[in-house]
């Protein structure tokens, strides 16, 4: 997210810079930060409670949707750009119908795409109690998305024996079947924690790479035996296993954006490691060094980066806030992730000059249980893409899941597209 810019501190000295730090540092109401830090402030035994934050962020996305909002609460995420305003959240097509490949792109693939990436906690709900499939659906249909990211979606179908997983794991066949209907083009890496890729654009190439295969902590990388209970292969159960394969990957996939002219963007959806295994972070920086890694194969297709990202940043988060996160010892101080994207040439939606936004303040919103921003959309900077917003989607997913969805729209133009691949070429 944007440092706290420092014009107009000079004059108004600790008062002007108390002012712009609350400006800075505000929820999806426009208020105080997520209420479970004040919680932890003032009771240090609350500090990394998980039920008190799972019961306050249930708390905090009730007071930000309530039926009688207060005149300057957020905004519902804005109709797509250059569709028709009149049924919003009804703009899907029926059941076998579909929706023009680009319908927002001209014949040169100039326009906005809308992009979403949401942590759907294999429809698990908020707090394990279930999220249906048409629940799912009627909110990716209000965020009406052209390329959906959804993480954490197994859909085998297995005989589990936590049959709650197994039960959401056919909610979320269920759902993969309704976006077949409603237009989607569907794509998911086969792995314990599966990422998909829900695509209303053609979709010419796509590949999965392992993110977790190369670097030192590459076998530490599972889960307790649970609701994963199979071996690696993905397939054979392992109930008395006492640690699964849960390596992470990124899915990239090239878009077509215009027939005519062949113009293509690409994308990485990922959803990088909850555990850090070392005091810096090293399994994330490592798989996202491996992500990288991959950009010389693209033969400088512009490409973005949308994920579950599981660390927030520390610029994003009040002094006393970010006390809290890290004696709950759930982050670590910075996993060098955001950097890592930024000096490779990409732009944090979240941080885009001029980006439209349904919250307030310079900051990110809290797009997970913790109170954090953990999801991102990193998109290249050149002048054929620019961010026209970055929105939470809060009125649209409820309580649905346990991370909040991004919404981003991407403006392409197509006068630079083919000069800024051009240029990147090589890199990214």
């Amino acid at each position: 997210m944007m440092m706290a810019r420092r014009a107009g501190l000079a004059v108004g000295g600790a008062a002007a810079a108390a002012v712009l730090a609350e400006r800075r540092f505000c929820d999806a109401a426009g208020g105080a930060r997520p209420s479970y830090f004040a919680k932890a402030a003032a009771d240090s035994s609350a500090v990394g409670d998980k039920k008190l934050q799972g019961k306050c962020f249930a708390a905090d996305i009730a007071s930000w949707t309530g039926y009688a909002p207060p005149a300057d609460a957020p905004t519902p995420v804005p109709p797509h750009p250059g569709r028709p305003t009149e049924g919003r959240g009804q703009s899907l097509p029926e059941a076998g119908r579909r929706l023009p490949d680009r319908a927002t792109l001209d014949t040169n693939g100039s326009g906005v795409l809308r992009f979403v990436t949401w942590n759907v906690n294999n429809l698990m709900g908020l707090g394990g109690e279930g999220a249906s499939h048409e629940n799912v659906l009627a909110a990716l249909k209000a965020m009406d998305a052209d390329v959906i990211v959804l993480q954490e979606s197994c859909n085998d179908g297995m005989p589990y024996t936590d049959k709650p997983w197994e039960k959401s794991c056919l909610e979320v066949a269920a759902l993969d079947a309704a976006l077949r209907k409603a237009g989607y083009e569907l794509y998911r890496r086969a792995s314990p924690c599966p990422t998909l890729l829900a695509s209303r654009l053609p979709v010419v190439t796509s590949e999965s790479i392992d993110l977790d295969a190369h670097h030192e902590n590459r076998g530490r990388i599972g889960v307790c035996a649970g609701r994963l209970t199979r071996e690696a292969d993905g397939k054979t159960l392992a109930p008395e296993a006492k640690a699964l394969h849960q390596h992470r990957a990124a899915l990239y996939a090239e878009l077509e954006l215009s027939r005519r002219s062949r113009r293509k963007l690409g994308l990485y959806a990922t959803h990088l490691h909850h555990s850090f295994y070392t005091d810096d972070g090293q399994p994330r920086r490592a798989e996202v060094a491996a992500l990288l890694a991959d950009r010389p194969k693209r033969k400088g297709t512009p490409a973005l980066v949308l994920g579950d990202l599981n660390q927030p940043r520390k610029q994003d988060m009040p002094e006393s806030d970010w006390a809290i996160v890290r004696q709950a010892k759930k982050w670590v101080e910075d996993d060098g992730v955001a950097a890592a994207l930024v000096s490779a040439g990409l732009v944090n939606a979240w941080d885009a000059e001029g980006r439209k936004a349904n919250y307030k303040g310079a900051a990110p919103p809290t797009t997970h249980w913790s109170g954090c921003c953990v999801d991102y959309v990193y998109v290249p900077a050149t002048p054929a893409l620019r961010v026209d917003g970055a929105y939470l989607g809060v009125h649209e997913a409820r309580d649905l899941s346990d991370h909040l969805p991004v919404i981003v729209d991407v403006f392409i133009d197509a006068r630079d597209f083919d000069g800024a691949s051009k240029r990147e070429r090589g890199g990214w």
